[in-house]
């Protein structure tokens, strides 16, 4: 039994560690474009954002920008991102991450793109093409670009639901499966309620923080978590007393204090792990 304690300890203290600690490290938004037909020979591609007048832009290349790609290019694509709109990845103090080029086509633009947009691209023989506006509803956003007709589709939000639901309920039920080892509860009768209850709360806490991690991300949810303690506490007490009336093969008071130590462990371990099983289930998901 301590042993088993031991590897469940060791196992949450490895998640912790594993991660980087650095004040920014929460996902960023980002927007993926794959551009259909694209043109022969070297294009740029680049997102206009909309000027305000409470952040003033310096419409001219970053310095980096200027030693990496062509001068009269960067000219072009400036010269046509017309009044009220500016390049965000190639504009001075730039925000938004991205490469102007792409070996497959597709073009990924992230850390803080902006929320509204037009795509546009330049060719190394003076084309310019730029889409209609497109407004990013999502935290992960996936475009679809026809360059012949600058027209595009964006995968359906509630393909997202799925993902958000599987990188919250793997992580609780990995965890706290380890504490039921640790607590000695394993049995037929036990695991299928254990397996019952946690679906059925993670489908309750889901409703409540999907659409704030779909359309902001992981940031919104921290955001959201002191929130969420009351959800979380009232899930501990609703699994604590379902274990004690269900669990078999122990006292009544030690199936509540699994409820109650399985759920906390899960909620820390969540907290902390979340973001790379956020990415990866994005990654799945195409977006």
């Amino acid at each position: 039994m301590r042993y088993i304690k031991t590897v469940v300890i060791a196992a949450v203290l490895f998640c912790a560690l594993s991660v980087t600690a650095f004040a920014d490290m929460a996902p960023k938004p980002k927007i993926t474009i794959k551009l259909e037909n694209a043109p022969e020979g070297v294009y740029y591609m680049d997102l206009l954002a909309p000027e305000y007048d409470s952040w003033p832009v310096e419409k001219e290349p970053d310095d980096e920008i200027k030693e990496k790609y062509d001068e009269e290019m960067l000219e072009i694509l400036f010269g046509m991102s017309g009044d009220g709109w500016y390049p965000a990845v190639s504009v001075k103090n730039s925000l938004t991450w991205g490469e102007l080029t792409s070996e497959n086509g597709v073009h990924t633009f992230s850390y803080h793109p902006p929320s509204e947009f037009r795509v546009i691209i330049v060719t190394e023989d003076g084309n310019v093409s730029i889409s209609e506006k497109i407004e990013r509803k999502t935290f992960r956003t996936n475009i679809t670009l026809d360059y012949t007709t600058m027209s595009h589709t964006v995968r359906p939000v509630w393909q997202v639901y799925p993902v958000q639901f599987l990188s919250s309920f793997i992580p609780t039920i990995i965890i706290e499966y380890l504490v039921l080892l640790a607590f000695g509860l394993k049995n037929k009768n036990n695991l299928r309620y254990f397996m019952l209850a946690n679906l059925a709360t993670q489908l309750a806490l889901n409703i409540v923080i999907s659409t704030m991690m779909i359309k902001d991300g992981w940031g919104a949810f921290l955001f959201g978590w002191i929130l969420l303690i009351g959800p979380e506490a009232l899930i501990a007490m609703a699994e604590g007393y379902i274990y004690s009336k269900k669990f078999t093969d122990c006292e009544n008071g030690w199936r509540f204090k699994y409820g109650i130590r399985a759920n906390f462990a899960s909620a820390a371990a969540t907290l902390i792990c979340l973001q790379p099983m956020l990415d990866n289930m994005a990654k799945v998901a195409g977006f």
